[in-house]
């Protein structure tokens, strides 16, 4: 950068700063002269990305911006610390955690909003990682303790992210958009951008998340790979402690996979040994199957139906309800098909929005008043917006009661067996919805399109969120350009998550070897 670019972008962003500053308290929306000052910071901000400044402060190596990996420097760092720790410590490793250790040589990959010992925690922000995480964390997230120390999973590298986790594009302003393997001309989707990337390259077999209003459906959906929405808070510690939140409210880790059998091995790790005590070499494996009476295997006497919820699929493009069909009928799946009857599913995002906007404004709101951080296109707005929505305490509290019974009608209409009504179903219920809306867009897509299409995508992702139920993102392929397309499964309850995922292996003719 030149001395004259230098001088010239200091003197503009001291003057939006000041502008900025003197004309508005919070984030609030400028109005007129101060308007057209905050209209320059993203031509600054493009002068920024030009000039690659901004990266070169985070990372002293820079990988390409289409790469899904963020500072590798951390990782040269971590391998050659771990590597010394592995030759100062005994070679006979206690035999109680042998058996435990399923994801030995399983290539692991992490959201930069979870902590990892040795590793700065970035959130696809750059002002966020300097003021929150100036030095490396010292401690690992218990999430991350279970998949890699515990279950020998074997870390490549942290992954971009959209900036907070809010956004589903997977278009980074800062540090660019990862790449779709599956279709490079195409989003990854977000938030969880760069470990979709990461696996649909096999760069990782497993990557591991967190997903608030569809982060890790969306983007396997549109990078050809399966994931898994964990059970909604099955675990205080492992879905809270070291991850930054969005949105509590609806927060919870998730797995994108190379395959189903890679999620069914993470999924069984998080969720064996609950409790947390140590147990005998003898007991770990019972442990493993039987840590929750919902997550054993489904026995073959176990009736289980697969509901078609035709409200969702309203929503989806022609392509994928096509694409969805025929991967059904491809596996045998014979399903029923359903309604919520007067419920319109499209509406409902508005509600689930303003709780995830309020909970999002209580977990960041102080911060962006005291630093006013830039954010990138799209996520600016809804960060300008969060401050006023959050002070409507009326219209939050109607939101989260509302959200509350829809939450009660989807389990009802769809999931309720313990009932004399004899339209309901018995046994295990599997609910069929596309993952998302559409086939991924093309990069720089129309905005209105783009929009449209996240709106209806973000109605069926809230299915999950409202009800708290896994969900698992299996991938199919579009017959028209054979663009990927993901089937969303939803369980019939919470802590079904092995369970889920052991019968769609059984029941679904999945490729092993899917990427």
């Amino acid at each position: 950068m030149t001395r004259r670019f230098r001088l010239s972008f200091f003197f503009v962003t001291t003057f939006c700063e000041h502008i900025s500053k003197t004309s508005r308290r919070g984030l609030t929306k400028p109005r007129g002269f101060p308007a057209m000052a905050a209209a320059l910071v993203p031509i600054v901000a493009f002068a920024m990305n030009a000039s690659s400044s901004s990266d070169s402060r985070e990372q002293k190596t820079s990988p390409p911006r289409d790469s899904p990996f963020v500072r590798p420097d951390e990782l040269e760092t971590w391998k050659k610390k771990k590597n010394n720790n592995n030759t100062s410590t005994s070679s006979s490793s206690s035999s109680s955690s042998s058996k435990r250790r399923t994801l030995e040589n399983v290539s692991v990959a992490v959201k930069d909003n979870i902590d990892v010992a040795g590793f700065k925690t970035g959130c696809g922000n750059p002002q966020f990682l300097r003021d929150f995480s100036p030095r490396v964390k010292r401690k690992s997230a218990p999430l991350i303790e279970r998949l890699i120390d515990d279950a020998g999973g074997t870390l490549v590298g942290k992954t971009h992210m959209d900036e907070l986790a809010w956004s589903l594009q997977g278009e980074n302003h800062h540090y660019g958009t990862p790449k779709n393997g599956r279709a490079p001309d195409r989003i990854p989707g977000g938030s969880w951008s760069g470990s979709a990337s990461a696996v649909s390259q096999g760069l990782a077999e497993l990557a591991v998340g967190t997903d608030t209003a569809g982060s890790v459906r969306v983007p396997a959906s549109f990078c050809g790979i399966c994931s898994i929405r964990l059970t909604h808070d099955f675990d205080e510690r492992m879905c809270r402690e070291g991850i930054v939140p969005l949105a509590k409210s609806f927060d919870v880790p998730g797995f994108f996979g190379k395959n189903v059998d890679i999620l069914l091995k993470a999924t069984r790790a998080v969720f064996a040994n609950d409790d947390g005590d140590d147990d005998d070499d003898d007991d770990v494996e019972e442990k493993e199957e039987n840590s929750n009476s919902s997550n054993s295997k489904i026995d073959d006497d176990d009736d289980v139906t697969f509901v078609k919820l035709e409200d969702a699929f309203a929503l989806a493009t022609e392509e994928a309800r096509t694409a969805i069909e025929s991967f059904l009928q491809k596996n045998d799946i014979e399903y029923e098909n359903i309604t919520l009857g007067n419920e319109n599913i499209l509406e409902w995002w508005d509600d689930f929005r303003i709780q995830q906007t309020d909970d999002v404004w209580k977990a960041h709101g102080e911060w962006i008043r005291k630093r006013h951080p830039f954010f990138g296109p799209g996520v600016n707005e809804r960060f300008y917006g969060a401050e006023m929505v959050s002070k409507d305490t009326e219209n939050v509290a109607r939101a989260r009661d509302s959200n509350q019974k829809r939450a009660e009608i989807i389990l009802n209409e769809v999931f309720r067996t313990n009932t004399s009504d004899s339209h309901h179903r018995t046994g295990k219920i599997i609910c069929v919805v596309p993952a998302a809306a559409c086939a991924p867009p093309l990069l720089n897509e129309d905005a209105s399109i783009v929009n449209d299409l996240r709106v209806k995508t973000l109605s069926l992702s809230c299915i999950s969120g409202l009800t708290g139920l896994p969900q698992v993102v299996v991938p199919c392929v579009s017959n028209k350009n054979e663009l990927p397309i993901g089937v969303g499964f939803i369980g019939w309850e919470r802590k079904c998550d092995v369970a889920l995922l052991e019968t769609l292996v059984e029941k679904l003719n999945i490729d092993s070897s899917v990427v």
